[in-house]
């Protein structure tokens, strides 16, 4: 489990780089003067570049390996970082933010392949469970960053500071990791007809798309929401969220445990309701039932992912599972952490923010639907 460990470093820089604008997001629309609406556009352009980059990855782990396809990852990840924090407008940022999705969106394809080529399949639950804790560790460092630097250092200090981050795992995962000397799957068009051919892999793709706007959608605009709308400290808004997002270390864990005891479609069936019904409840609490609403909500939607990384390695043609993990990212993360939260920052705009909080609960509880029909390959899965 080791290299799982290296991997699990890069993944909290990588998703750290991109989710650090959301606790930034009151003191960059106070400095440049912008709307909620133009703020939120900032995860567009993120989660745009990023789903390029997931296509482009495996043309990029073919001409050079999985293992070099990571460093690439953080290399162009640590210097787009560098030029957005040297804009002096949002017009300037959006070229770099689309940058900085398109690098670090190289990263999960090639993780995952390193990941079913490492570990053997009765303990794939557990590794991707442990690359699952440092994205959300990137979740706990990034209100964290905010609550310790905010009040004494300029946003854009912070972000240079990631910079940094994500080009040392970079660094430390090339000199001391192991694996990655394979070579990943281009999109050849008799791979995309076996992908697009499974039922299974739309279905899951839809699911990604809801957890990603349940965790990172709401992550990037909550802070926003409790600052600008309910009147909150900031620099409690971000404790608050730090401290919630500790919690969810040790859930990711146990849902690495639980993907490979009581199935898969079991544990994401349960993911959805009591998500969904947290998220909803934002909408419309405030003081402790809002508090309760902000631990419950992150504390399980992140029991989805290593559920559902484990359902994509139960799909059929396991060979492919870099290419499908690169096919069904792209579009999850542009609607889940792109659209999401910038439709709910429109919304706000709009005096409307709850409405945002409404919506996406409302579609995580109907994900029971489409859960129903998912056929996976292993007993374990589909129980």
């Amino acid at each position: 489990m080791i290299p799982v460990v290296y991997l699990a470093a890069i993944a909290m820089c990588s998703l750290l780089s991109r989710v650090v604008f959301a606790p930034l997001l009151p003191a960059i629309e106070d400095e440049l003067m912008i709307s909620h609406g133009e703020a939120g556009s900032i995860f567009f352009y993120t989660s745009f570049g990023f789903s390029v980059g997931m296509l482009c990855s495996g043309f990029v782990s073919k001409a050079i390996t999985h293992r070099f396809s990571i460093l690439c990852s953080t290399l162009v990840g640590g210097a787009s970082l560098v030029f957005v924090s040297m804009c002096p407008a949002l017009g300037c940022m959006r070229l770099f933010l689309f940058m900085l999705g398109a690098g670090t969106g190289l990263y999960m394809p090639s993780a995952m392949a390193m990941i079913a080529s490492l570990v053997k399949p009765e303990q794939r639950g557990r590794a991707v469970a442990i690359n699952e804790v440092g994205f959300n560790m990137s979740f706990v460092m990034a209100p964290l960053l905010g609550r310790l630097f905010l009040p004494f250092f300029s946003w854009r200090l912070i972000i240079r500071l990631i910079a940094m981050m994500i080009v040392s795992s970079g660094m430390v995962f090339i000199l001391f990791g192991e694996g990655g000397t394979d070579r990943g799957s281009p999109p050849h068009l008799h791979h995309i007809r076996k992908i697009l051919a499974q039922p299974s892999f739309w279905i899951i793709t839809l699911l990604f798309t809801l957890a990603i706007g349940g965790e990172v959608g709401v992550f990037s605009i909550i802070p926003t929401y409790m600052v600008k709308e309910m009147g909150w400290d900031q620099d409690y808004v971000n404790t608050l969220i730090w401290i919630s997002r500790l919690s969810c270390i040790v859930s990711v864990l146990v849902a690495g445990w639980l993907a490979d005891s009581i199935g898969i479609k079991q544990l994401i069936r349960a993911v959805f309701v009591i998500s969904g019904a947290a998220t909803v409840l934002m909408g419309f609490a405030d003081g402790p039932l809002l508090i309760l609403a902000v631990f419950i909500q992150p504390f399980v939607i992140i029991c989805f992912f290593p559920a559902g990384f484990s359902a994509i390695a139960a799909l059929d043609h396991p060979e492919l599972i870099s290419l499908t993990t690169s096919f069904i990212s792209p579009l999850a993360y542009l609607v889940g952490a792109g659209l999401v939260p910038a439709g709910m920052a429109i919304l706000g705009d709009r005096g409307a923010f709850s409405a945002g909080f409404y919506l996406t609960g409302g579609a995580l509880l109907l994900a029971l639907v489409p859960v129903h029909f998912l056929a996976l390959s292993s007993e374990k899965a589909e129980r």
